[in-house]
């Protein structure tokens, strides 16, 4: 979860549910334990393990380090990253007049930020990437969201929001399971880019008067596209959505 979910209550509500959590720190927080801790000192950082994206394989990923601590049967996760550096770097220098420390003390925080999680029993590398998980689902949401229309609308019965909550959940195990399928076969798409490709394949129905007042309906599948039809080979999803369907009607 992001830090807008940190409050303690909700960690209580957490765990006392037999769940556990890895989540964004506040920022009050990872200054207090930069200093307590004294995690500005360079030992027992290790660097992360970075994969290049799905859909950019041969993306160039920027240094982040990681250094783990654990207090009170809460783990604290310092993560140093390259590339937020420069942005907390330019944030400094704008507000430095602001800044409650010195300059020296202030430089040390550029590009760090810190995750806390309940988990005793993993190491720092596996808690951010757990926490890195929550960009690819915020991301998988946000398409659920607007393309597949599956934006919330206010329920007030129970048994609505949960079948909204479902519904969204085999959404997403349905885009995961199509980018995982095309990545293993050496295609690096994304759920957004497939849907472009796709979007032109529509079923229609098309309506035909006939002399003697009946009314002929048939409805089709358009035909697929070369890049489509590639598309469904490697998914393993057959080319014909549906078998035309024809549909006799009496006029008026």
């Amino acid at each position: 979860m992001d830090r807008g979910m940190a409050s303690e209550e909700n960690l209580q509500l957490i765990t006392g549910r037999g769940y556990h959590y890895v989540i964004a720190a506040r920022q009050s927080e990872r200054d207090r334990w930069l200093e307590e801790f004294e995690f500005e000192g360079e030992e027992g950082f290790i660097e992360i393990k970075r994969l290049p994206a799905a859909t950019n394989p041969y993306q160039k990923k920027t240094r982040v380090e990681v250094k783990k601590k654990e207090c009170g049967g809460k783990v604290f996760i310092l993560v140093i990253s390259e590339e937020r550096a420069a942005k907390d770097r330019a944030i400094r220098e704008t507000q430095e007049k602001r800044l409650l420390c010195d300059r020296a003390a202030a430089e040390k925080l550029d590009g760090s930020y810190l995750r806390k999680t309940d988990r005793t029993d993993i190491s720092a590398e596996e808690a951010w990437h757990i926490y890195s998980l929550l960009t690819r689902t915020e991301n998988a949401f946000r398409a659920m969201k607007s393309p597949l229309a599956e934006k919330p609308i206010f329920h007030q019965l129970k048994n609505r929001v949960r079948a909204h909550i479902f519904l969204c959940v085999l959404a997403y195990h349905l885009l995961v399971t199509i980018e995982k399928t095309l990545h293993d076969q050496g295609v690096h798409t994304s759920w957004g880019t497939v849907r472009e490709i796709l979007k032109t394949h529509q079923v229609v129905t098309v309506v035909l008067p006939t002399p003697d007042g009946k009314v002929l309906k048939i409805r089709r599948a358009t035909k697929p596209e070369p890049e489509q039809m590639e598309l469904y080979a490697k998914l393993g999803v057959p080319a014909e959505s549906i078998k035309p369907k024809k549909t006799w009607l009496k006029q008026g």
